[in-house]
């Protein structure tokens, strides 16, 4: 487009135009005068329309929810609307960047009018599901409506690209498994109490080493407000540690980010070993490998999100040596598949690991959803259902 032109949808070219470089290289590496660029317009121009980067991310994400919306709107039952979100999901691949990853950088307010958007598709998700299992206790629905979500909640980072071929059917197929996953449990279900951010500073009356300290408050910051976001300072008087004191464990917060990477894909991985070494046969080494999946998403939900939003922070050589762990964990996952289920496509297979894994990463960090005692086993079901879908 030539700059100087005025079509009548400009702004919402320039939604469209954002939403593809904050997809793509995350919301800090993108400046106004990158999206006026993109649409053909002068940054004064786009002042015009946005009085601030902040604003514009806002829209941004105000935007994809109504595309989400608008499919959910149309849906004739549950049926139609899973292949309506499957087809959204393959044309319009990384939304979940935008609605997901990027909402972290909007102000309170902001985040809230979006949080309080997506528990209203959650209801959506919710009432169809009903609709099509009434017999279904009420907290499993909410819980297969979450993962339901889940399974469409594809980032832009995923190491495995959808089929070549009718991508959206892999989709489908994925959330109708979840949708009919008979979840083990029955009758009411115990919920932990809320306890909020896990800031304590001691376990049994013992004071956490320093470097301990710092290095959890960092994976809760990184996590919660975007790597670029936080300073060494912040990351230091949310461990109660002086400012100054925080350079005698880490001359800088790249430093804990490349520590807190390092943890866990070490942790993923000795999930992985020490599932292979209990198993007696195939199908067991499977369920293991899931099952210690979960466990170690549900201990560790902000280690999850800096694996998935902020990896790319990493120096060059810490980024290789990153990639390198997570690919042996990820190799792991195909020979278990397989050998469990023989008739299995491999490259099919792969492709339903990525969205079990996908699964479970928004359903243990879905905010609205009261954290069930039992839900680390039902994540579990769940995540076979769609590895066997």
């Amino acid at each position: 487009m030539a700059t100087g032109t005025r079509p009548r949808n400009r702004k919402a070219l320039i939604r469209v135009a954002a939403a593809e470089l904050f997809r793509d290289r995350g919301y800090h590496n993108v400046s106004m005068a990158d999206v006026a660029e993109a649409v053909g317009m002068t940054a004064p121009a786009l002042y015009r329309h946005y009085h601030n980067k902040q604003d514009l991310l806002a829209d941004t994400v105000h935007s994809v929810v109504d595309s989400i919306e608008e499919v959910l709107a149309g849906a004739d039952g549950l049926d139609d609307l899973l292949r309506r979100m499957a087809t959204l999901t393959v044309q319009q691949r990384g939304l979940a960047a935008i609605w997901l990853r990027e909402s972290r950088n909007l102000d309170d307010e902001q985040r809230a009018a979006v949080a309080q958007r997506s528990f209203t598709l959650m209801e959506t998700f919710r009432s169809h599901l009903r609709t099509e299992r009434p017999d279904l206790p009420e907290s499993d629905c909410v819980l297969l409506s979450v993962a339901i979500i889940g399974v469409f909640a594809m980032p832009t980072t995923a190491r495995q690209p959808l089929s070549r071929s009718r991508p959206e059917h892999l989709l489908y197929r994925a959330a109708w498994a979840s949708a009919r996953c008979e979840l083990g449990s029955s009758g009411p279900v115990a919920l932990l109490p809320d306890l909020g951010p896990d800031d304590s500073h001691a376990v049994a009356g013992v004071r956490m080493p320093r470097r301990d300290l710092l290095l959890n408050a960092a994976i809760r910051l990184f996590d919660e407000r975007g790597f670029q976001s936080v300073g060494l300072g912040d990351i230091a008087d949310a461990a109660g540690i002086v400012r100054s004191g925080a350079y005698r464990y880490f001359d800088n917060k790249t430093e804990l980010l490349v520590a807190a990477t390092t943890t866990a894909a070490d942790r993923m991985w000795h999930s992985a070993t020490a599932a292979l070494a209990m198993a007696e046969e195939p199908h067991e080494a499977l369920e293991r490998i899931v099952g210690g999946h979960v466990e170690f998403a549900l201990e560790n939900p902000h280690l999850l999100g800096i694996m998935a939003y902020d990896q790319g922070e990493l120096p060059d050589l810490e980024r290789r040596r990153f990639d390198r762990l997570v690919s042996d964990y990820d190799d792991v996952w195909p020979q278990a598949l397989v050998q469990a289920l023989p008739d299995t496509d491999t490259a099919e297979g792969v492709r339903k690991i990525h969205m079990a894994r996908v699964m479970i990463f928004f359903s243990v960090r879905w905010g609205p959803q009261p954290r069930r005692v039992d839900l680390g086993e039902r994540l579990a079901e769940i995540a076979m259902a769609i590895l066997q879908a």
